[in-house]
């Protein structure tokens, strides 16, 4: 028998499936990192220079990009089916202004969806203003974090805009946020008076700086040693002005199933616990 969230739960393992797949993928496309000792440390009288060596002599694959790309179209229409089924469960027709609605602006909700100009345009037309339904949707808008563009619905839906309407995502590799106090050590007893992290996407054709560090001449040696690795992340969006972490992104099917089975009382007829 078929229930009216079948297609979103399909939807999500086929994502969960994709991002598997990508893991695997990066994880063997970053398997030289792992193994050789890339970290370099200078000094060039004022500044500990921290860079990494191009151990990578090619780009990354633009396959991944492709593959991350349909996990996000999966993800992002998943809740488009949301919407389309609300609708129906309502008694009411869906049509193709029927979306789900992210925003990180409450403006931009309230002119666009609460009270757009023509309501038969609204994302939200045929779900009742005051309904359950319509409160969850709005509750979990972006708009409510304290960082918007954090928001795991906000992710989604740059990631989507990039790759359904610009490019391909652009993929960059960091160094992964708090690695480098594994990977470098010093005197605790120097005085420290600069740390600077540049974050700078990994170069394969030369040395990337990571890490700039500056101590007090008049105190102790600051003995700068490079004593471990820098973890990787890698990262996907437009290049520009959005990146987002690999690691985040593989959290966003569990993160989305978790949101749509709130709704799954609204269906009766479909069990509970198939998301």
């Amino acid at each position: 028998m078929a229930y009216q969230l079948d297609s979103i739960r399909l939807k999500i393992a086929r994502a969960n499936e994709h991002l598997h797949t990508l893991d695997s993928e990066l994880s063997v496309f970053l398997e030289p990192y792992t193994k050789s000792r890339l970290v370099n440390h200078q000094f060039d009288g004022t500044w500990h220079i921290v860079s990494l060596k191009p151990v990578i002599q090619e780009p990354v694959p633009l396959l991944f990009s492709i593959i991350c790309g349909e996990a996000v179209h999966n993800l992002r229409s998943a809740l488009d089916h949301l919407i389309w089924q609300l609708v129906l469960a309502e008694g009411n027709r869906p049509g193709r202004s029927n979306t789900f609605p992210i925003y990180s602006k409450a403006k931009d909700f309230e002119t666009k969806v609460r009270l757009p100009r023509d309501p038969k345009r609204s994302p939200l037309h045929g779900i009742a203003p005051d309904s359950e339904a319509w409160a969850l949707i709005e509750k979990e808008q972006p708009y409510h974090r304290q960082v918007p563009n954090e928001h795991y619905l906000a992710t989604l839906a740059m990631l989507s805009n990039v790759d359904k309407h610009r490019a391909l995502h652009r993929q960059m590799i960091y160094p992964s946020a708090g690695s480098m106090s594994d990977a470098i050590g010093w005197n605790p007893a120097a005085h420290l008076l600069e740390r600077k992290e540049t974050l700078y996407p990994l170069l394969h054709e030369r040395e990337t700086e990571v890490l700039r560090l500056r101590f007090s001449e008049a105190g102790p040696s600051a003995q700068v040693h490079v004593k471990g690795q820098v973890r990787l992340e890698p990262t996907f969006g437009d290049g520009e002005n959005f990146q987002a972490a690999f690691s985040g992104i593989k959290q966003l099917p569990v993160w989305i199933a978790r949101f749509i089975e709130k709704f799954v009382t609204f269906f009766p007829d479909h069990p509970s616990g198939l998301l």
